[in-house]
């Protein structure tokens, strides 16, 4: 999981059939090790990074961020598929499974967006640092994220509390997830271009805070619509 290239790369130690079967029982892989970094190197990479002040920010800010967008997708039919007697919109099942259309175009929107949107923007500030790229360059596409991420939960939760319908759910539920994906995008690459040869150790951080945020807002959530 941890390889690392390496330059100049050593010539095969055998070829043919042999090195096809030692390869796939793994003698290979036995003979090359000298060439990689050690066991402890490779256990040890990511808590040596997970300690830093900058990226563990970091990482507490996506797993809240992308807790609330996991904590919305399993709260929505508590309120879009309840009886309009109770306080819900009264939808079918088959209305609050179309109604899963936002976030999927969401995501894609987003994530095109965030990836263009970002570099331009590391781009321009390049250009007007004189030719240097600073990392933290990238965290600029973070503040207009976190104004759609707000408008859009605000949106949607007077959508729940003045039944604005499918609209007022469509387009709140669809700024909140386009802004998740455009700041996951822009903390992945902000990191990335802090850590640039730990770039596998930062991707499996950053996707276990969005499980363990996810997981916990989720888990919190959900009691409270139960309630």
């Amino acid at each position: 999981m941890y390889d690392r290239d390496v330059i100049p790369f050593p010539e095969r130690p055998t070829s043919g059939l042999r090195y096809r079967v030692e390869t796939l029982v793994g003698i290979t892989g036995v003979k090359m090790a000298k060439h990689r970094c050690s066991w402890t190197e490779s256990i040890l990479s990511v808590f040596n990074l997970v300690w830093r002040p900058h990226l563990l920010l970091a990482l507490i800010y996506v797993g809240v961020t992308f807790g609330f967008g996991i904590g919305i997708n399993v709260t929505n039919p508590v309120f879009t598929n309840e009886p309009v007697v109770i306080g819900g919109f009264g939808w079918t099942a088959y209305a609050g499974a179309s109604i899963y259309l936002v976030p999927i175009v969401a995501v894609l929107i987003g994530e095109v967006f965030g990836h263009f949107f970002n570099d331009w923007v590391a781009d321009r500030q390049t250009k007007r640092n004189n030719g240097v790229f600073l990392a933290e360059m990238r965290l600029w596409t973070v503040y207009p994220a976190i104004v759609f991420f707000v408008a859009g939960f605000i949106l949607l939760g007077f959508t729940y509390e003045k039944n604005f319908g499918a609209a007022g759910i469509a387009f709140g539920w669809g700024m909140a997830e386009v802004a998740i994906l455009v700041q996951t995008v822009a903390i992945y690459a902000y990191l990335a271009s802090c850590f640039p040869t730990a770039q596998g150790e930062v991707s499996a951080l950053v996707n276990f805070a969005r499980t363990m945020g996810g997981v916990s807002l989720r888990s919190s959530v959900q009691p409270l619509c139960a309630v």
